[in-house]
């Protein structure tokens, strides 16, 4: 029987203990590693260093055109003309849609040809005057009737100017809602018209935040159809707060040169109400809740120490910590649930 010589190496290196063993032969065989016991918990930590926190509030709110108006005549008539496309843009002043003016036209000839008449018999009435050939009274009557005819004048050619429909503003027109030929009621709804070239958002705030928000500060948005995410400037708070919602209304005013926010979109509103300079943030996971509060696990002295906390502010992944922690504290974010009081810890620095 052929006899097996076994030389233990020992090699502890990163707590592994390595076997190397020879045959009979001489010849080596493939080394065993045994590993040796874990000296305490590993857990991931991190360390507590000063941080400013900014409180933010996240409200829903409704995307408004700059200006908008529903196009409408203020005057009765057959529409003629209709002097846009659907959905152009359009500049302040343009004629948009014409009515039939034709009647209001002939008035105007018959009232002009009138004027004409009475001009010319002023003149005599002036000169007989003069003459003394004709009363005082007689003159002023004259000229009395060439004042009323300028008067209808300039009154017929503002009801001309009334069948012809402007654009109030730069914008972009919507639907239109009738066709050529058509008779045109006063106040019906023609088209619609948006500036789109900024928008309005307009949010609730909680009155909590009342005293906390002013014209003049910036406001962060995302809507449904777009993932990006749009800044936005306060210029208007209410004066008061509404008694049904306990909200206070403001209103920002966002750039939209490309035409990408809609009026009637909703969106997500993120407001900045201020912030804390020097203040104690931990990873939400390292939070231990029970019935008085909260406990974290610190590490001192390489063990496992419970220490109760009171917590603030929160943020998405974190929590403000006011009272029970110090700069440069060692806390466990990981294998809270193995963990208990006095425990030896190899603690791993996780990553910021």
């Amino acid at each position: 029987m052929k006899k097996i010589l076994i030389i233990a190496v020992i090699v502890v290196a990163g707590g592994l203990v390595f076997f190397l063993t020879r045959n009979g032969n001489g010849e080596a065989v493939a080394p065993v590693a045994v590993t040796s016991p874990s000296k305490g918990l590993a857990a991931e930590v991190i360390l507590v260093k000063d941080t400013t926190l900014e409180e933010m509030v996240n409200v829903l709110g409704t995307i408004y055109a700059n200006e908008e108006v529903e196009v409408a005549s203020e005057v009765a008539g057959r529409l003629v003309r209709i002097n846009f496309s659907e959905g152009q843009l359009v500049r302040k002043g343009q004629l948009l849609f014409k009515l039939d003016d034709s009647e209001l036209q002939g008035r105007l000839k018959i009232l002009e040809a009138r004027k004409n008449f009475v001009s010319s018999s002023v003149k005599r009435m002036e000169a007989l005057y003069k003459a003394e050939a004709v009363s005082r009274e007689e003159y002023e009557n004259e000229l009395n009737s060439q004042e009323v005819l300028d008067a209808e004048i300039d009154l017929i050619q503002i009801q001309i100017g009334k069948t012809g429909i402007l654009a109030p503003f730069d914008g972009k027109t919507g639907i239109r809602r009738i066709s050529p030929g058509a008779y045109v009621n006063p106040n019906t709804t023609l088209v619609h018209l948006e500036d789109m070239g900024k928008v309005k958002i307009e949010f609730p705030l909680p009155e909590k935040y009342a005293s906390k928000i002013k014209s003049g500060d910036k406001v962060t948005f995302t809507v449904e159809n777009d993932s990006r995410t749009y800044e936005g400037t306060v210029n208007v708070v209410d004066p008061k707060i509404d008694q049904t919602t306990r909200s206070l209304f403001v209103r920002a005013v966002a750039e939209n040169k490309d035409f990408m926010l809609v009026p009637g979109s909703s969106a997500s509103v993120t407001v900045p109400i201020g912030g804390e300079e020097n203040t104690l943030l931990v990873p939400s996971q390292a939070l231990i809740p029970n019935l008085s509060g909260y406990t974290v696990y610190t590490v001192r002295n390489g063990k496992s120490v419970q220490t109760t906390v009171t917590v603030g502010l929160r943020t998405s992944n974190s929590v403000q910590i006011t009272s029970g922690l110090s700069k440069g504290d060692t806390v466990m974010t990981t294998n809270l649930l193995r963990v208990k009081e006095g425990l030896v810890i190899d603690p791993v620095v996780a990553n910021d």
